[in-house]
């Protein structure tokens, strides 16, 4: 059907079938106040789905928020707690809490340390002390895989009892504990977030009053109980829509349904209508005393109200129409008043929401454009955390300390900045030597005699001013000269000092342009006090390494010597072993550790013998089985020598099952397969061949070919398989 302008409509209204209006007035009273009695209901219904939707969406995306919000935050602060520091986790907890815009809601910020069985040894919250969580399966399910350095998100739950929000995030430690951080809200939480609702109910004559529950039935606003008929009839309705149960004759009872992101939110309120039923009342008693006046005197005042009533209504339905979400450009100040205070008070109301909406769009650019470039500097912080890692682990690969250092030096600058230039200097026999230069000249530092004591010394992180005066004052004038034509004009330095086990190494220098205006930020503080770190464990190390690698190296090599007394054919034999084995387990392609207690369990693997009788090791003649008996526990005697030595543990374990064989029909344990440590197949493999290949009183050496035929063909059975086909390469490569 075609519209009608309001003018005409009303115009053909009043001049058609005057008579049939009079005469039916009562009949179409009783039908308007049935229609109207249905439209309050409808109206209601229309205003309760949107303000409850609306509240329900708006509750669940604050909450989404809220919990990306702090579960970046604890994520942030978890990835840099990988053992229990209980100073470092409340420092941590501190700022979780007073870093998010989330903080005027959060009522306390806990920590929780449960052990490997589930309970709670340490926490913030002592309530909750000794608590067992393995005894929540579903939460201890996602918790038992973790491997360390893990971490599980529990999305924000209500909790029984109090039905506020929870937030929980876990991670794996080190040392097979989990470490949870957790967040609880104030007790007007939820009454802050479902204000607009509340707001509305205030405002409404009809409802009076509501509540709402969560997926347990649990109040959010008052914790008052529902019934249990209540309960089956919400789970039996449709979610999205409003349903009645009359409870007066003005009365009835409102029960509405909405799936969230967090299981299915509850709604019932009380209406009474007697009110808005009692008023429309009255105006139909009126109107049946009135239409005849208002037919007969009021025709040309209606006409001329109406355009009174329609071009301010025109007006404002342009104005909307003009406005949108993506066009927020209209000039509102601009927009004159009418009249008629329903049409202001509508203009007025949009007015606010259009500026609403117009702020909105504003700061949400705004928020767009910072989460951007935190997300920038975000990436950027990762890729230097994951260069540190990086170059942390490639310390292992130096052997030399100064190419170490310089590996260092040439890669500190990406972290730091604010530095323009640069020095390397390392102590040597009471002097301090400059092994690299950024900016400075090298070739000039090198020819400056500074001894120690006659220049900066540190003992932690420290900035200073001016360096080359203060070095003037210290150093003779022939040195300080030489420094000064060698250095660039610097403001302040950064001192990275190198100090182990209370000796000094030397130190690296970062400097600022004396006419720049950069300082050194905390952040680049920090990044250097990482690299002082890296430096000293390196250094710590590497003096352990060396002392360690020379106490076993006597102690083997004398063991050595003692059992070539005992056995003659022992002399060479076990030198040859340990050879083969490290080249072997080199081609294999295992870490330097593990070929190193490879190469000194192939040396010492006959040490057992010591134990033997010499008639025995020594008898030309073929071993009686009492015999060979014995010389089958030499392994055995070995392991039970070295098991107790500190750091031969391992190399006991691979000496006692090199006589192992693949098929179980070895000794001292008959092993089979892969029970027989890789260790021990290589050593066996590896002493099999260099026995073979040796002469001996009771037969002859067997050639290279030979030897490796017998390799092949007992391979699967007294040999690895894959590890004889490697070694038979090597041997042939040779």
């Amino acid at each position: 059907m075609d519209k009608i302008p309001f003018k005409n409509f009303i115009l053909k209204r009043i001049n058609i079938y005057s008579i049939i209006i009079l005469t039916t007035a009562f009949v179409l009273i009783f039908m308007l106040f049935l229609f109207i009695n249905k439209q309050i209901r409808t109206a209601t219904d229309e205003q309760l789905n949107f303000v409850i939707k609306k509240t329900m969406i708006n509750y669940d995306l604050q909450l989404n928020e809220m919990e990306n919000n702090l579960t970046s935050l604890m994520k942030e602060e978890l990835e840099n707690i990988n053992s229990f520091n209980e100073e470092k986790i409340e420092n941590a907890i501190d700022r979780i809490h007073n870093n998010t815009k989330y903080k005027h809601l959060i009522k306390n910020t806990h920590f929780f340390l449960i052990n490997e069985k589930g309970i709670i040894e340490k926490t913030s919250y002592e309530d909750d002390l000794g608590l067992n969580l393995s005894e929540i399966t579903v939460l201890w399910n996602n918790l038992k895989p973790l491997n360390p350095g893990q971490i599980f998100v529990q999305s924000t739950t209500n909790e029984n009892g109090t039905n506020f929000p929870w937030l929980y995030i876990y991670k794996k430690l080190s040392e097979d504990y989990y470490l949870e951080f957790g967040v609880d809200f104030h007790n007007d939480f939820n009454t802050i977030i479902f204000s607009p609702l509340l707001d509305f109910v205030k405002e409404s004559e009809t409802i009076k009053n509501i509540e709402i529950y969560s997926p347990y039935f649990e109040s959010f606003l008052e914790n008052k109980n529902l019934e249990v008929k209540y309960k089956e009839y919400l789970q039996t309705i449709p979610e999205g829509e409003i349903h009645y149960i009359d409870t007066g004759f003005y009365k009835s009872k409102a029960f509405y349904k909405l799936q969230s992101d967090y299981g299915y939110r509850y709604v019932t309120l009380n209406l009474d209508y007697a009110n808005s039923r009692n008023i429309f009342f009255s105006l139909l008693i009126l109107l049946l005393f009135v239409p005849i006046f208002i037919f007969f005197f009021m025709r040309k005042f209606i006409v001329k109200e109406t355009d009174k009533i329609i071009k301010p209504i025109k007006d404002t339905a342009n104005m909307m129409k003009e406005f949108t979400e993506n066009d927020c450009t209209l000039d509102l100040e601009k927009i004159s008043d009418s009249k008629i205070q329903e049409i202001d008070q509508i203009k007025s109301e949009f007015l606010i929401m259009a500026k609403k909406i117009r702020n909105s769009v504003i700061q949400q650019e705004n928020s767009n454009a910072e989460l951007e470039e935190l997300y920038e500097n975000n990436e950027l912080l990762i890729k230097k955390i994951n260069r540190i890692i990086k170059i942390t682990i490639e310390s292992k690969e130096y052997e030399n300390l100064e190419e170490f250092l310089k590996h260092l030096f040439d890669n500190i600058f990406d972290f730091i900045p604010e530095a323009d230039y640069g020095s390397l200097s390392i102590l040597k026999d009471g002097q301090r030597h400059f092994i690299d230069a950024r900016g400075h000249n090298l070739e000039i530092l090198q020819k400056i005699d500074l001894r120690n004591g006659l220049f900066v010394e540190a003992k932690d992180i420290k900035i200073l001013d001016d360096i080359i005066e203060y070095d003037k004052q210290s150093i003779p004038k022939y040195s300080a000269d030489l420094f000064i034509q060698a250095s660039k004009p610097i403001k302040s330095t950064l001192i990275i000092p190198f100090n182990a086990n209370g000796k000094v190494y030397g130190s690296m220098n970062l400097d600022i342009d004396k006419f720049s205006n950069k300082k050194f930020s905390q952040e680049s503080i920090r990044f250097s006090k990482f690299f002082s770190d890296i430096i000293t464990s390196y250094l710590i190390l590497s003096e352990y390494q060396n002392l360690e690698s020379k106490h076993k190296e006597s102690m083997i090599r004398a063991i050595i010597n003692l059992v070539e007394i005992h056995d003659n054919y022992t002399k060479g034999h076990s030198n040859n072993v340990s050879k083969l084995a490290l080249e072997f387990s080199q081609k294999l392609g295992l870490e330097r550790d593990r070929q190193l207690q490879i190469y000194w369990a192939a040396l010492i693997h006959d040490m057992g013998k010591i134990v033997i009788p010499s008639s025995i090791l020594n008898k030309p003649s073929r071993l009686t089985p009492e015999e060979f008996s014995e010389i089958k526990k030499h392994p055995i005697y070995a392991y039970d020598v070295l098991k107790s030595i500190d750091n031969m543990e391992d190399i006991a374990e691979y000496i006692k099952y090199h006589h192992e064989r693949i098929d179980g029909k070895g000794y001292p344990e008959g092993l089979k397969g892969k029970e027989i440590p890789l260790e021990s197949r290589i050593i066996s493999i590896c002493d099999s061949f260099d026995a073979m290949t040796s002469e001996r009183s009771y037969k002859e050496a067997f050639t290279k070919e030979q030897a490796i035929k017998e390799l092949i063909n007992n391979k699967g059975i007294q040999f690895d398989e894959k590890l004889v086909d490697s070694f038979v390469k090597l041997v042939l490569k040779d």
